[in-house]
This record gives C-alpha cells, sequence and structure tokens, in this order.
C-alpha cells in the first residue's frame, strides 16, 4: 500500500500526482482508492498516520487536521481496508473547501472505477462511504 499525500492509497508503483482527475482515468495514479484527492499539504500542519490493528484484521490510514495547499481550512478523515474487501471511508470533520476532490476507486489499468464525486460538493462532516464486494450470483 503506497500512502500518498493527496488524499488517496495505490497499490502498485505509479507515479503518483497532486491534481485530481475523474474517475476512471488511465493515467495514473491507478489502483487507487481516492478518499478525498486534493491537494493536501500535510507537511504545513496536520498529521498522516497508518495503523494495521491485528485484532480487527484491519488496515487504517487517517489523516488528522490537514490543510489544502495553500489555505488554512482543515480535514480529518480515514480510510480502512478490511481483508474481505471491503473499503470504508470516514469523515470526521471537513472545514477547508470541499469542492475540488475526487473522491471514488479505480482499477489497476484506469479503465474501470466507481466515481463518489469529482470536484462538487459532496463529503460532509459525519458521511461515511463503504465499497462492498458484489456476492457471487446463483445460477
Amino acid at each position: 500500500v503506497r500512502v500518498c499525500s493527496n488524499g488517496y492509497l495505490t497499490f502498485g508503483t505509479g507515479r503518483t500526482r497532486w491534481d485530481n482527475t475523474p474517475i476512471p482515468d488511465s493515467s495514473d495514479p491507478n489502483n487507487l482508492v481516492a478518499m478525498f484527492w486534493d491537494d493536501l499539504n500535510p507537511g504545513a500542519s496536520g498529521s498522516v498516520y497508518y495503523y494495521y490493528d491485528e485484532t480487527g484484521n484491519q488496515f487504517i490510514v487517517e489523516y488528522e487536521d490537514v490543510p489544502r495547499w495553500g489555505e488554512t481550512g482543515t480535514f480529518t478523515f480515514q480510510v480502512i481496508l478490511k481483508p474481505n474487501g471491503t473499503i470504508l471511508y470516514q469523515y470526521l470533520s471537513m472545514a477547508g473547501s470541499v469542492t475540488s476532490a475526487t473522491v471514488g476507486i479505480e482499477n489497476d489499468t484506469g479503465t474501470d472505477g466507481l466515481q463518489v464525486v469529482y470536484n462538487a460538493p459532496y463529503i460532509e462532516d459525519g458521511l461515511a462511504l463503504a465499497f462492498a464486494p458484489v456476492g457471487k450470483i446463483l445460477t
């Protein structure tokens, strides 16, 4: 898992970028888990943490009080990856501008994905989003 400072995770070695794109998009980054892909700046303030919870068997990445580049409002959100393929996004406090981010998931070639929002207001305090694999269809 590659944790990017700009609010997303990737799986693999593709290049990262600060400018978000719609999903799907074949340009890097691909194999993407975009919780709040925007031009974030954890170097200015805030922190990014990751943790593997052995008891709950889940991987957690949290962005805490991270601002957007050149702005003062901060964001606190996390992603939880579960072994059954479920991905959970949780947004605690989104005090900065939420109108320029990409939220969704994308496959390894950038040819398929699920876009929740792109450059529009949608994310808000207390929101949670879950992506779960579809069960097998009986025939």
